[in-house]
C-alpha cells in the first residue's frame, strides 16, 4: 500500500443531480481508525489500506461512507476523458490559452477565480504550466482539488 495524496468525499444527491466534494487535507492530524493516543496524518491511514482510510473519514466526520474507490493519476484521466471533459475552478491562473480546443473554454470569473472546461489531455498539459502558489506543500491539497 502507499500513501494518499488526496482524499474527497463525494456526496451525491440524486434529486438535484449534484455533487459536493469534500477535501481532507492529507497532512491533517487524525486519530486513525481503532487506535488511542497520538494522532497521525491522514495520508499514513493509507499505508494501511483504502479501508483504514475510509473508517478514519468516516470516524472524522462522523457520517457513513458507502463506497470508495482508489484511483492513480492515469486512471483519473481515463475518467475525465470518458465524460468528454471537466470543469475547473482555480484561483491560480493558467498560461494555456493556446493549448485548449475549440470545445474548451477559459473565463475569468469573480472573486480573482478562473473557470476552465477542457479534456484530461489539456488539464495534464495545464498543470506545468500552472502560475505556482507561494505557500509550497501547505498548498498541495488546494492544486489537488
Amino acid at each position: 500500500m502507499s500513501r494518499s495524496d488526496v482524499n474527497i468525499i463525494a456526496v451525491i444527491n440524486p434529486k438535484t443531480h449534484k455533487v459536493l466534494l469534500v477535501n481532507t487535507p492529507r497532512d491533517y492530524y487524525v486519530q486513525l481508525h481503532g487506535t488511542t493516543g497520538v494522532r497521525d496524518k491522514l495520508t499514513h491511514a493509507g499505508i494501511y489500506g483504502i479501508d483504514m482510510s475510509r473508517q478514519t473519514l468516516e470516524d472524522l466526520y462522523g457520517a457513513p461512507i458507502n463506497y470508495s474507490v482508489r484511483i492513480n493519476f492515469t486512471s483519473l484521466l481515463k475518467i475525465i476523458d470518458a465524460v468528454g471533459s471537466v470543469d475547473v475552478t482555480s484561483r491560480y491562473s493558467f498560461r494555456w490559452a493556446s493549448i485548449l480546443s475549440s470545445r474548451e473554454s477559459i473565463r475569468s470569473m469573480p472573486n480573482k477565480r478562473w473557470l476552465f472546461h477542457a479534456s484530461a489531455t489539456t488539464l495534464l498539459m495545464a498543470i506545468g504550466r500552472a502560475a505556482k502558489p507561494a505557500a509550497g506543500d501547505r498548498s498541495h491539497n488546494k492544486q489537488g482539488q
